[in-house]
């Protein structure tokens, strides 16, 4: 998965390989904005700040930022469009009587007349 810088993602996964105390780490379901886009693909977000752990890399001669995995995180109009589906799921009622309907929110299809496309 590619991000773009200015993306809105959200933190699926807080399952981090070491746990260095002197990182901040993204919060599982926090959302947060992509700063910067590593060859990668790995990302940096404007709302954790890890300038200290760069300063270490690049000390240690490590040209890179401490940037996160991508597959920690989902853009947010992903998790939104998950979310609207279960919604409609949920809303879906089949009641038979004297006949066959199917309401899907507030719209109603009498089965019997209407072919359903899939």
């Amino acid at each position: 998965m590619s991000f773009k810088v200015g993306e809105k993602v959200v933190c699926v996964n807080d399952n981090w390989r070491t746990h260095d105390y002197r990182w901040n780490y993204p919060v599982i379901n926090e959302i947060y904005t992509v700063e910067f886009v590593m060859p990668d693909d790995a990302i940096t977000l404007e709302e954790i700040n890890n300038s200290h752990i760069d300063k270490l890399l690049h000390a240690d001669g490590v040209n890179t930022l401490a940037s996160f995995y991508h597959w920690h995180f989902r853009k947010v109009a992903q998790i939104e469009q998950k979310d609207h589906n279960l919604r409609e799921l949920e809303n879906i009622q089949v009641v038979q009587d004297n006949g066959a309907y199917l309401y899907c929110g507030s719209n109603e299809i009498d089965l019997n007349t209407e072919p359903l496309s899939m």
